[in-house]
C-alpha cells in the first residue's frame, strides 16, 4: 500500500509570467476537472460506520465515515499524468468516501486509511499528483469522476466529500473498500462481484481454490532441491486464552491458526520440516497478518497449532502437518494464504473463509 508521486506530463508550464499558471500551483488544488471517459460504477455498501484517525503525534480523532461509490476508470483517463513504472498497466479505481470529525477537528483533511482491495487480500495503490507543478489553462489533470480533493483541514462536525484513485491490476476485480487505522479495528465495505477486465488473480499472481494442493520444491540447508507437495488444510479462530502462557499482545487481536500438510517427494532426501516459517496470511482488508513466534525453553506448544506433527525429519514418500499462528485485529478475516517455497515461486490460495 502506498502513494504514488506523481508527474503531470501534458500541458506543463514553468512560465509564471505566461498567465498560464505559477510554478508554484498545484494539481490538488487547481482547475475545474478534466475530460474523462464515463466510469463503471459497482455496487458498494454505504452503511455509515464509526473509527478514528490517529495523526502524527498519536493522537486518535473520532470520524463517521460514509463511502459514496467505487468506480472503475480506464487509463486513457490519466494520459495528463506521467504514472511511475509499477503504476503503468494498472486500472484506475475512483473510491469517492463522505466523512466527519465528530469530536475535535483534524489537522489534515486527507483520511489515508482507505484501501480497495481484493478477494485475495491484495490493495490497490492510491495514486496522488505532486503538487509544485503547473499546467497550461485551468483544467485539471485529474480525470472529472474523482476531482473532489481533501481540504487541508477539517473543523469537527464539518462533512466533507472526497475522491481517491486507487490503482488495481486488471486482474483483479475488488471484493471490499476498507479503512485501517491503528487507533481501531477495519472498518469493512463489501462490493458487489464484478468481473475483472481480464487476467488472473492481483498483485499476488493466480490466486488457487482453498485446499488444492501444489507440487513445488524446497531446498534444504544444502541448497538441494526437494520436491514437495503442498496443501492447506485449513484456518481455524482462535483465543486470546490460547496464547495466555506467552507474552503476546493480544489486545483487540484474535490468533489464527493455519495449517498445512507437506508431503516430502524426494526418492532419497530426508525433509527437515521447518516450512510453516514461510507461510504468510492476508486479510479482507488488505493487511498481512502478524505472524506469531513463540519460545519456550521447556518446549511447550499452543494445544490448538501444534508446530508439526510428526515431529521428526519427513524421510521420502512421508507427510507432515504444520500450524503458525497469525493476529487479525478483531474485525478482520482471513482472504488468502501464501507459501514461499525456498527456490521456487510463491503459491497463494484463498482462505477457505473466503472460499
Amino acid at each position: 500500500m502506498g502513494a504514488g508521486a506523481l508527474l503531470l506530463i501534458s500541458g506543463c508550464s514553468d512560465d509564471s509570467g505566461s498567465g498560464e499558471g505559477s510554478g508554484e500551483e498545484s494539481a490538488e488544488t487547481t482547475g475545474d476537472g478534466g475530460a474523462a471517459a464515463e466510469p463503471t460504477a459497482l455496487t458498494l455498501d454505504t452503511t455509515t460506520q464509526s473509527s478514528t484517525w490517529t495523526d502524527d503525534s498519536d493522537a486518535a480523532h473520532d470520524v463517521e465515515i460514509t463511502p459514496v461509490g467505487l468506480a472503475r476508470g480506464d487509463a486513457a483517463d490519466l494520459e495528463r499524468i506521467q504514472l511511475p513504472d509499477d503504476m503503468e498497466g494498472l486500472v484506475p479505481y475512483y473510491l469517492t468516501v463522505s466523512y466527519t470529525p465528530t469530536g475535535a477537528a483534524l489537522p489534515e483533511g486527507d483520511l489515508d486509511g482507505f484501501n480497495v482491495v481484493g478477494a485475495d487480500g491484495w490493495p490497490g495503490e492510491r495514486m496522488t499528483v505532486m503538487s509544485g507543478f503547473s499546467y497550461d489553462g485551468a483544467e485539471s489533470p485529474l480525470p472529472a469522476a474523482c476531482d473532489a480533493e481533501a481540504p487541508e483541514r477539517l473543523a469537527a462536525g464539518e462533512t466533507v466529500e472526497v475522491c481517491q484513485i486507487h490503482m488495481v491490476p486488471p486482474g483483479l476485480a475488488p471484493a471490499t473498500v476498507s479503512y485501517v487505522d491503528d487507533g481501531t479495528g477495519p472498518l469493512l465495505w463489501p462490493v458487489e462481484a464484478s468481473e475483472p477486465e481480464g487476467g488472473e488473480g492481483g498483485e499476488s499472481g493466480a490466486v488457487l481454490p482453498a485446499g488444492e494442493s501444489v507440487d513445488t520444491t524446497w531446498q534444504n540447508s544444502d541448497e538441494q532441491d526437494i520436491p514437495l507437495n503442498v496443501t492447506p488444510v485449513g484456518v481455524t479462530a482462535g483465543s486470546a486464552a490460547d496464547l495466555s502462557d506467552w507474552d503476546v499482545d493480544t489486545e483487540g487481536k484474535v490468533p489464527y491458526y493455519v495449517t498445512f500438510e507437506y508431503r516430502n517427494d524426494s526418492p532419497e532426501l530426508d525433509l527437515y520440516p521447518d516450512m510453516q516459517e514461510n507461510v504468510e496470511l492476508r486479510t479482507v482488508s488488505g493487511q498481512e497478518a502478524t505472524k506469531v513466534l513463540l519460545l519456550d525453553v521447556y518446549g511447550r506448544e499452543v494445544e490448538q497449532c501444534p508446530a508439526r506433527v510428526p515431529d521428526e525429519m519427513a524421510a521420502p514418500g512421508a507427510t507432515v502437518t504444520q500450524c503458525s499462528i497469525h493476529m487479525l485485529q478483531e474485525g478482520d478475516v482471513p482472504a488468502s494464504l501464501s507459501f514461499g517455497p525456498r527456490g521456487a515461486d510463491h503459491v497463494y490460495w484463498y482462505a477457505p473463509e473466503a472460499g
